[in-house]
């Protein structure tokens, strides 16, 4: 996995804390403390490099997101929420990294994006996971009306944010299940080697890979 994936996954894991942490009563601006244990632990777990204070840019970028929240924190249905449905005789499932209650008739579900570069709102009502975490939601919050997709970014401290359409998540969810049905018609996957082996964590196993170009990749 290459740098960035993995310091995006500590990102993600000190976030996931703080927000457990609301969830059980803490103010959001205390939960700090907590969430940066949990970062150091990530970084050191994770091996993660220490290039251009890259490190201390990350605290900065915490402290920053968890004192000065953009999120609509009052009520949240879950973090690092799972979800599992069937549909077509496919299963289907998803980790949603923040689900929040807006109303009574509002349901916001937060995708954390730890990049510059933020989506336009057109990017997220066409975007795969949030639509069919609304999907998801739908199903499980039988009342909702409105589902907002959001991706929150950190290190910019902004939001983008979307009401995804029952088009929307119907096109999705047939873009789904074509894929899957013609996955599932197709029993040959045969390893396609290239560049992105580098950053694949099965390199070792994969039997078109050599050994000896399998050391050096790692």
């Amino acid at each position: 996995m290459p740098p960035t994936w993995r310091h995006g996954t500590a990102i993600h894991r000190a976030l996931e804390t703080a927000y457990r942490s609301v969830m059980a009563g803490i103010p959001v601006a205390t939960t700090f403390p907590l969430a940066l244990r949990t970062l150091n632990e990530a970084w050191v777990e994770l091996d993660l490099p220490d290039v251009d204070g890259w490190h201390s840019k990350s605290i900065s970028v915490l402290n920053r997101t968890l004192q000065h929240n953009v999120l609509p924190l009052d009520e949240i249905l879950g973090v690092e929420m799972s979800f599992q449905d069937e549909i077509e005789g496919f299963k289907l499932s998803g980790v949603a990294d923040l689900v929040l209650r807006i109303n009574p008739d509002v349901i916001e579900i937060v995708d954390h994006k730890v990049t510059r570069t933020p989506q336009t709102p057109a990017d997220l009502l066409a975007d795969h996971q949030l639509n069919l975490y609304a999907w998801f939601a739908k199903r499980q919050w039988l009342d909702t009306k409105i589902i907002r997709g959001t991706h929150h970014y950190p290190v910019l401290g902004t939001t983008v944010t979307v009401e995804l359409t029952e088009e929307s998540i119907a096109r999705v969810i047939s873009s789904i299940i074509d894929t899957a049905r013609t996955a599932s018609q197709d029993s040959t996957f045969e390893p396609r080697p290239s560049g992105a082996c580098e950053h694949c964590q099965w390199i070792d196993r994969c039997p078109a890979v050599d050994a000896k170009l399998a050391t050096s990749l790692r």
